[in-house]
């Protein structure tokens, strides 16, 4: 009855994309106190006065305890950013699964804002799946920065559809084709202002005046793929002093320490490194810090290297 009844709340909900921290949806919490009968018929049959009893509790104990740390509920809600389990079933087998539009729309397609206000076509991560959405105002398509997809031309694509239905429909490989961004030879900058965003993945900070930080112990950059050998040249800075290891297409490029000052860091490009015409460049960061553990800072960031703009060579 318990079950049933919290099914029919939440199915009745017109706020299905809730959640708490650090990341579960909020409704998740409904369901805990199913798990309490399990519990006790467990409690009651395991040996915990002998050592396997007594090695289990330790780990009770354990995980009792990045629990708490985790799921602390001083956190920050977080619903706005996919599951890990989400994101890898949207890549590699989208067609398994179809979330309801609201939860794909806002976790695929609101970034950081949090609103898809505007927003008529959502592509997902596997650069291929989209959801389209009935909405009047179909100004603005969103897809991640790994499809390099030029926006301009799949916000024209979308306006081009007209008032639809929502659902999920499935991108071609022609249409795929035409929408990819082409990026000229020559100098990019990743400032806020800057024409490199496009190149910016997964593991980068929010731009700023000068450029863009690093985040966490990897950043990725997208690039479209060429018919022939390039160079990439990447004006890196570290922050304190930073080991680096970049790959592409699953080979090293470069390995070091990362020199403050330095000259621009010199990539080969192959063709081989392509995969589903993008390039994706991996920054491995050894030892990526929080300023706030150095001295008197609140920022929480695990800074690693600084980005200030990139050259696409001949």
């Amino acid at each position: 009855l318990y079950l049933a009844i919290n099914l029919y709340a939440q199915s009745s909900t017109t706020n299905l994309n809730s959640g708490g921290t650090p990341g579960v949806a909020r409704y998740a919490l409904w369901y805990l106190p199913l798990w309490l009968p399990l519990l006790l018929w467990l409690a009651a049959r395991v040996p915990w006065r002998r050592p396997p009893g007594m090695a289990l509790g330790a780990l009770c104990l354990l995980l009792t305890g990045v629990a708490i740390v985790c799921y602390d509920p001083r956190q920050p809600e977080s619903y706005l950013r996919p599951s890990a389990l989400s994101l890898a079933l949207q890549t590699r087998l989208p067609g398994w699964y179809d979330p309801p539009p609201q939860v794909f729309s806002q976790r695929y397609g609101a970034g950081d804002t949090g609103s898809v206000q505007g927003v008529g076509l959502v592509v997902g991560p596997d650069c291929r799946k989209a959801l389209l959405l009935d909405t009047v105002s179909m100004t603005r398509a969103a897809a991640p920065g790994k499809c390099l997809y030029d926006l301009a031309r799949l916000n024209a694509y979308r306006r081009a559809l007209g008032r639809q239905a929502t659902r999920y429909v499935e991108l071609g490989e022609a249409l795929t084709a035409s929408l990819r961004l082409q990026a000229a030879p020559g100098s990019y900058r990743t400032d806020a202002a800057g024409s490199g965003g496009f190149a910016l993945g997964q593991g980068w900070s929010g731009r700023e005046p000068w450029g863009v930080w690093s985040d966490g112990p990897q950043a990725a950059l997208h690039f479209p793929c060429r018919a022939r050998a390039w160079e990439l040249r990447l004006a890196l800075q570290p922050f304190s002093r930073q080991a680096l290891t970049v790959t592409a297409g699953g080979k090293v490029l470069w390995q070091g320490a990362l020199p403050a000052d330095g000259p621009a860091l010199r990539l080969a490009i192959a063709p081989a490194y392509c995969n589903d015409h993008v390039v994706t460049v991996v920054l491995h960061i050894a030892r990526p810090t929080r300023p706030s553990a150095l001295g008197p800072s609140h920022d929480r960031r695990q800074l690693g290297v600084a980005l200030s703009g990139f050259t696409i060579g001949e």
